[in-house]
C-alpha cells in the first residue's frame, strides 16, 4: 500500500495527506522515498495485518496508529520503543500535520 512517485505535485493532486519515508536502513522492508496515502486511519507495525508493516526489530507488533478525521492524529499503541513526532516521544493522541517528522523505529517518515 504505497506509491513511488517522483514528482510530489501530482501526489498532492491525489490526495490530502501522505507519509514519506525520509530515513530507513537499507535491510528493512521500507525504502526511501517511498510513499504512503493517508486516507483513513491505519496502523503501523511489524505484525502482517499492520495498514504499514515494517520489518525492523525496532518497530512493536502494533507500533502506532494515525487517525484521519478533520485533522490528522497520531497515537503510540504501547510500543516499546516509543513513537516520536518532530524528535519528541509522545504518550498521548497528537495532531501532526504537513512537515512534521516521525520516527517508528529507526524509520523516519515526513507528514506530506
Amino acid at each position: 500500500m504505497y506509491i513511488d512517485l517522483k514528482r510530489k505535485e501530482k501526489l498532492k493532486d491525489d490526495m490530502e495527506l501522505a507519509l514519506e519515508v525520509i530515513d530507513a536502513p537499507d535491510n528493512i522492508n521500507v525504502s526511501r522515498g517511498s510513499v504512503y496515502p493517508i486516507r483513513d486511519s491505519i496502523t503501523i507495525g511489524r505484525k502482517e495485518d499492520n495498514s504499514i508493516v515494517i520489518e525492523d526489530a525496532y518497530v512493536s507488533g502494533y507500533h502506532a496508529k494515525f487517525i484521519l478525521e478533520d485533522d490528522m492524529y497520531i497515537k503510540d499503541l504501547d510500543s516499546t520503543n516509543g513513537t516520536y513526532v518532530n524528535g519528541e516521544r509522545i504518550t498521548r493522541l497528537t495532531k501532526i500535520s504537513e512537515g512534521d517528522l516521525i520516527e517508528i523505529g529507526r524509520v523516519t517518515f515526513k507528514v506530506i
